[in-house]
This record gives C-alpha cells, structure tokens and sequence, in this order.
C-alpha cells in the first residue's frame, strides 16, 4: 500500500499541470480523488505495520486559516455582523435584506466560493501533511526530487517544441482563445512560468549536488576522467533539465516569471555564499557558470530580441491586458480593501464584489485581482494576511534552526534549492494570480512540505531516527484515518458536485437563478421571485440577478419601491455593465416614471458613451423623438457624434449640425476628446461648401489630438484644395515622421514639393 501511495503522490505532481493546471472542475475532482487516496493508503499502511506518523512544522497557522475560512461560512446576527464588518451588513442590507430584514448572514459575500476555498485549502493542507510523511525516507526523497528534474525537463522541452510547432493549442491538441497566451498545459503563460520558477530551484540545488568528482591531471585527462565517472550522465541529464526548464520561462514571454526567476536566483546564491563543503567535487561555481552558460545559449536561440519587446510592452502599455492594467486593478482591489480592511469579503469573493469599484469598462468581469497579496488582503482581511504570514515566517524559521545542525552538503543545497523555489512564486505573486491556479497551489504545498522533510530527513545509513522530525504517539492513526476519510468523501462529492453533480454542490446560486428564470418565462413571478431569493442569500452582489429579483418581485405584487430598490442596486453594484443602466431605465419606464428614467439613461451614457448605441434604442423604443433625445444627452464628444450617426438619414439630418457642433465644444473640454467630433463636423462643413468653417473646426481638432494621422490627413488635403500650399506640406511633412506610408501621402508630398 505505500507503493501505491507513493505511486499516487507522483502522479500527482506530473497529473496536475498537465490537466490545464487543474483549473476545470473534472481536473480538480481527480486532483481530490489522487490526493485523497494516496493520503488513505499511506495511513492504511501506517495502521497495517504500526510505523510512526511525525509531526508536521507550522500546522497552528494553517489549521486557524481553516477554521478562519470556517467562521467567514457561519451566519452572524445582524448586530454582530455589522460589528465585525459594518460594510458587508450594509451591502446585505440594501440587496437580499430589502427582502428578508434582520436575517442572519455570514461575513462571506459568496457562500459557494468561499465553501470551495475551503475544499482547496484542504486539499493543500492535506498535500503538505502528505509530503513531509512520504520524503522523511531519504530514499523516497532522492526519488522524488529526480522524478522532479526530469519531469519539469520534458514538460519544458515539449511546452518549447509546442510553442514553435502550434498557435494557440494547449498541450498540442486543446484549442485556446486566439486572445490567450497559452504555453505548455497553461492557457496563460504567466501560470507555467510560475510552475516552472518553482521548479527549477530544486532542479538547480540536483545539479550541484551530483556534481562528479573533480578531476587531475592534463586537460585531457580531466575531460576523459570526467566521462568516465558513474555520476556524470545524472549530471548531464541534471543540467540540459534546468537549462530547458530556465529557457522555457523566458520563451514564454512572462515578465513576472522572468523576474522572479532571476531574482529567486540571486537568493540562491546568497544562501549558499560563503559555505564551503568538504567534498572533492567539482566547484560548485564552475557547475553554476556551466548551467548558466548553457542556459544564455538557448535563450540566445530562441531570441533576446522578443524578451526585450515584452518589457518594452510595459511602458508602452495602454490597455487592460498587459501591465498598464495592472494598476488598474490594484487601484480598484484597494478600494475595495479600504472597506472591507478587518475580514474581508470572503474567501473566493473577490470577482463577486470588485465590479462595484471598478471605474472602467472591461466587456467582463475581473476575477482576480492579478496580485495574490491584495486578493487575499481584500478577501481575507487582516487576518488571512497575518495568518498566512505567520505560516511562512514559521517554515523558514524552522528550517532555518534545523540547517544550523546539518553538515551534508546534499541536504543544504536541497533545502536552498527548495526554498529558491518557494521564493520564486511568491515573488510572482505580486503580479499575478497564480496561487488561484489548483496546480501551482499544489506545487507550493509540496515545496513547503519537500523542504520541511529534507531539512529533518537523515540522509546516512542505518541511522535512526531516520528524520530528526518528532513522532506522534502510537495510536494516532487510529484516531484520525476515520475523520479523515470522512472530509475527503465529503470533499470529493463536493468537488463532483461542481464538475457534474449539481445536487452536490451546496450554496451555488445557479440551479435557482436558472429555475427562476424557467419561472418567470412561465409566467409564474412568485416562484422566480424564490428562486431568485435564494441565490440572493448565497450571492447578493451579482448586478443581473438583483435586477431579475426586482423584475419577479413587481410582477409577485411586492411593493414598487422594494422592486426599485433591487433594480437600483444594480446599477450600485456594477456601474461598468452597460446593461445595469437599461435594466433600470425599462423599469421605471414601465412604471410611468419617464423622468427618472432618462435620467438613469443619461448617467448610463455618461458611464459607458463607447456604448451610446443601446441606449439610443432604448429612448427610442419608449416614443422620444430625436429633439428630445437630444436635450437628454450628456455633453461627451463620444455620445454626441454617435448620436449624429443615429440621426443620419431618419429625417432629422438637420440636427446634425447642431449636435455635431455640441461635440465638438464638448470635445475642447475633454482630457480625452475623440477625433470624430472634429471630422464630422468638417466634412459637414466640406459638404455645405465651407471650407473655411472646415478648416477652423480641424484646426482646432489638431489642437487638441496633434498626432492622430487621419485629422492631420484630412486638414493637409483641406489645406490643398484650397490652395493653402505651404500649410500642407506642413503636415504632410509631419504625418510622413509619424505614420509614414499613411494613405497617399507620400504621392501628395511630392506633388507639392515640385
């Protein structure tokens, strides 16, 4: 049974990143199926030959972690709630409490994520507890580590060969999103330069560790004594692994991954400076400047060019997927922070409540908060940050009080190596979200678990104790294979239930959303209202569903203003969802109150003017006319010229000009004006036959946007044709330095110029 067990925990670590990184439910249900068997049969075997369990370092802070998870589950009564977190009784109160008033709720503003963090977070725990049990034999440790560095090496070698011979498919043969950045198994290249930055610090403490002996003699004679030598194919095969694997994040193009890795090496080398082993191996820096040598020859192949325009990218960045964003979503998740500082918003809450502090329009929903630190500080609060520190602080301590006794070079390189690894991804963690990634949260327990047993385990012969970890009382596996086995059943149905089950998984608002929806088709309000209820209870932040609760409750007969409260909560609680605004604008409209809805119109189009076009269909729909529709904009460049647009060819083409004018004084007084306000007054202009008018309106256009090409383009022909000469050569002139080849322009220079 250990055998198998032992089996299972490899397979574990190869199945993981190779199943996408465990982020699919059918991945993650495995992932508890493996880690809960090989736990199961490594007691079984305990009880069966009666060997000692030991006790695993720093498990108070990750057993108050759970039970802190635990407490954010449990309903509170509104006075104690809004004790502990004013702003998440506040929030309860204006979404599901409009309904049902004085309930109890729990801290969590997402009972089914915050229930799933709780799974994994056992399933980590479990897989640390499991590690340092199974590598305190020193045999199953050196096997472990090998099966480490040739594993990392040919998933490296395949994720490289896949990047140069496929787009776009994942682990050769799974089609990704042309938008995603896949590598390897990982839709996102980020996450497997993370895996691989764990990895390669173990990796890297191999290859000094079976360094062959040195040798004597002529240069001749060392390289031939080098060949010669029974550790120096382990070497070699050591070596190409963590060059491949050190080539691979730097072929993936991650920023985050390349940095952490560099600077997790830097530490590796701290660590080790200055300690000299008593071997007669070869210099340990020679074997450093041979990896690194081998690793700056392959980075060279594959090209320095594209690594150094990827951090180009990060000055040039103006957009939400690359680093620019990144303090988008850091200003955000720190607002959110400020209100929820003591406890959080609940584990695995964070993309529930973030869109109600988000300022601009993603087209989605931002699930994480692309830094681990500030996503646990908004759904953990103080304590989860404390606690999780406390964790980390106590490993490192522990270790570090263990090493001070140890004198085999094998064990200090290991637990350097292991420790460079950890390093390297909580580095990254600054700029990503990958211990939100199942496979590389299960690769950090297991560092932590590898380098608490090789700082303990003995590495002699017939020696014993065989690791200098204490051993529990005998019994103890009696007392806690039953309970065990009974969480990681539990553990398993829940983990079924989100993959394939959905009587299995408890709290999830989506069965009762969907049965509410069938409700309210069916034209039965009172059940949809339910239905709706219910999800509520577990998720009361989700914009659409407050605002179908409002639209079950007014038909259910409940009290207008109740029905309108939910429907303005809405809008509240995700100001960036175009559909919020026309939610709530139909409502009140329904509800003969026009005034307000125009008005909820005009603070939509003022949020989202990009999607102006909704909303002129919505106040179309209602019977406004153009004019009015006209008096009800706000004075943005972007709404005015679309709704210029709108208006072309309906019979209003009179107001045009007027609403275009309005654009473009709107425009003067923008930070960010659009340049079509500019041209499609001109060419109004250009159509009436003024073109002076034209050229007063483009002239002030190019005030204002000096470098956009198409109204430099449009002023230097105006300029041209109206015999203007000198002026457009000006700019043509000027437009060749900033878009050279841009439309004709280098034929109407050279016209000019003859």
């Amino acid at each position: 049974m250990l055998s198998i067990s032992r089996f299972l925990f490899l397979a574990t670590l190869a199945f993981a990143p190779l199943a996408f990184g465990s982020v699919e439910p059918w991945a993650f249900f495995v992932l508890v199926l493996l880690v809960g068997a090989a736990i199961t049969l490594f007691l079984a075997d305990t009880l069966r030959h009666a060997t000692p369990l030991y006790r695993v370092p720093c498990l108070l802070p990750l057993a108050l972690l759970g039970l802190y998870i635990l407490f954010q589950i449990v309903p509170l009564p509104q006075p104690f709630l809004s004790l502990v977190s004013p702003r998440a009784a506040a929030l309860r109160q204006a979404t599901i409490g409009i309904l049902l008033p004085d309930q109890a709720w729990p801290l969590t503003l997402n009972l089914h994520a915050t229930l799933f963090e709780l799974c994994r977070w056992l399933l980590w725990v479990g897989f640390y507890w499991l590690s340092v049990q199974l590598l305190s034999d020193k045999t199953m440790l050196r096997r472990t580590l090998l099966f480490l560095a040739f594993f990392g090496g040919l998933f490296a070698l395949s994720s490289i060969l896949q990047n140069i011979f496929t787009e776009d498919h994942a682990l050769w043969f799974r089609y990704v999103p042309d938008n995603s950045m896949v590598f390897g198994s990982y839709v996102c290249h980020n996450h497997y330069a993370g895996l691989m930055a764990m990895i390669f610090g173990p990796v890297l403490a191999l290859v000094l560790a079976h360094r062959p002996p040195r040798q004597f003699g002529s240069p001749r004679e060392k390289v031939l004594g080098f060949f010669e030598e029974e550790e120096t194919p382990l070497f070699i095969l050591l070596i190409v692994s963590a060059a491949v694997i050190a080539m691979s994040i730097f072929a993936s193009l991650s920023r985050g991954g390349i940095l952490s890795l560099c600077a997790s090496m830097l530490f590796f080398a701290l660590a080790l400076f200055g300690r000299a082993f008593p071997d007669r191996r070869i210099n340990r820096r020679a074997s450093a400047v041979l990896l690194l040598c081998a690793v700056i020859a392959a980075v060279t192949w594959f090209g320095w060019e594209r690594i150094d325009n990827r951090f180009a990218k990060i000055y040039a960045a103006d957009n939400f997927t690359d680093s620019e964003g990144r303090f988008h979503f850091w200003a955000d998740s720190l607002k959110m922070v400020s209100d929820f500082p003591a406890t959080g918003v609940g584990f695995g809450a964070f993309g529930n409540v973030i869109p109600a502090y988000q300022n601009r329009y993603l087209g989605r929903i931002l699930d994480h908060a692309h830094n681990d630190y500030l996503e646990l500080l908004a759904e953990g609060g103080i304590p989860g940050v404390v606690l999780a520190l406390a964790f980390f602080i106590c490993l490192f301590k522990t270790v570090r009080k263990v090493l001070k006794k140890r004198k085999e070079p094998y064990t200090i390189l290991v637990c350097a190596g292991t420790a460079t690894g950890i390093l390297a991804i909580l580095l990254h963690g600054v700029t990503d979200f990958n211990l939100h990634i199942p496979a590389n949260a299960l690769y950090l327990a297991f560092l932590c678990g590898l380098l608490a047993a090789a700082a303990h385990t003995r590495l002699r012969d017939r020696v014993t104790p065989v690791t200098y970890l204490q051993a529990h009382a005998p019994g103890i596996a009696k007392k806690i294979t039953v309970p065990i086995l009974l969480i990681w059943l539990a553990l398993a149905g829940l983990a079924l239930g989100r993959w394939t089950i959905p009587a299995f998984d408890l709290w999830s608002p989506d069965p009762h959303i969907a049965a509410g929806d069938t409700a309210l088709a069916a034209g039965l309000p009172s059940t949809a209202l339910e239905n709706y209820q219910q999800a509520l209870g577990f998720s009361p932040t989700r914009s659409a569903l407050l605002q179908k609760t409002g639209t079950a409750a007014l038909k259910a007969g409940l009290p207008v203003s109740r029905a309108e409260a939910l429907m303005a909560a809405g809008v509240t609680l995700f100001p960036m969802r175009p559909g919020a605004y026309g939610a709530y604008a139909g409502f009140l409209l329904e509800t003969d109150r026009k005034a307000k809805a125009l008005s909820v119109i005009r603070s939509g189009l003022e949020a989202h003017p990009a999607q102006a076009d909704l909303f002129f269909a919505l106040m179309a729909h209602t019977g406004l006319s153009p004019a009015e529709m006209f008096t009800t904009l706000p004075a943005h460049s972007l709404v005015l010229t679309k709704f210029a647009a709108h208006v072309q060819d309906t019979g209003y083409d009179f107001m045009r000009k007027a609403i275009l004018t309005a654009a473009v004084e709107a425009a003067d007084q923008e930070a960010e004006p659009v340049p079509w306000a500019y041209t499609g007054l001109a060419h109004l202009y250009l159509r009436e036959k003024d073109p002076d008018q034209a050229i007063t309106v483009l002239e002030r256009g190019v005030a204002r946007l000096p470098d956009n090409p198409y109204l430099l383009y449009l002023l230097a022909r105006t300029y041209e044709q109206n015999h203007i000469s000198y002026k457009a050569l000006d700019l043509y002139k000027k437009l060749q330095l900033l878009s050279p080849g841009y439309r004709d322009t280098e034929q109407r220079l050279k016209a000019l110029q003859r």
